[in-house]
């Protein structure tokens, strides 16, 4: 899963970098792209790693991956009122995951937990201070999140092998407020 997920991260940091915060402007219309990096309070996700860890093999499994910190990416379709309100469409998409694992010479056990989450709504914006080099506004963002949990299973002795997966899904609704800071830098915005 490392070698997986550092090459994730990768092309994930690649894409980041060559649209950075790029915002595109026609006749009152915008498409926005933010990337971001999301820290997660996982209290129940961990709870479950900790009972994969003391649960259903006779082996003592470690936890090698506890839920980190990931890059999220979030676009933005939106609409200005005035030249200081804007509303609109969002859409954004979050991850992480947790593995507990053990492996010797005989073989490897690997439990591995992956979170997605979808997150899409209506957002507001509304500038607080507009200077020439500078933007503070304040924002607010009402979403529906439908969000995954798939559990991987795989066990490997000697030439044996057997892998099982079980998706479950939930899904939530989420009221946002918040401030940004922007400064322009033509043509991007940086926030």
């Amino acid at each position: 899963m490392k070698v997986n997920l550092m090459n994730r991260i990768k092309v994930i940091l690649l894409f980041a970098f060559v649209f950075f915060l790029m915002k595109l402007n026609a006749q009152g219309f915008s498409v926005r792209f933010q990337t971001g990096y999301g820290f997660y309070n996982m209290k129940s996700m961990e709870s479950l790693q900790n009972d994969l860890l003391n649960s259903i093999f006779r082996v003592q499994l470690k936890n090698v991956q506890s839920f980190p910190p990931f890059v999220n990416f979030e676009f933005q379709f939106a609409k200005s009122f005035s030249s200081n309100i804007n509303g609109g469409l969002f859409f954004q998409f979050l991850s992480t995951g947790g593995r507990v694992a053990v492996s010797d010479y005989s073989g490897e056990i690997n439990i591995d937990q992956i979170i997605n989450g979808y997150n899409g709504g209506l957002l507001f914006e509304a500038y607080i201070l507009k200077k020439q080099i500078k933007h503070l506004l304040f924002t607010f963002q009402l979403s529906y999140m439908y969000s995954t949990l798939q559990l991987k299973q795989s066990i490997k002795i000697y030439d044996q092998s057997n892998s099982q997966s079980t998706k479950f899904s939930s899904i939530g609704f989420g009221v946002e407020p918040g401030f940004v800071y922007e400064i322009p830098i033509k043509p991007l915005i940086i926030r």
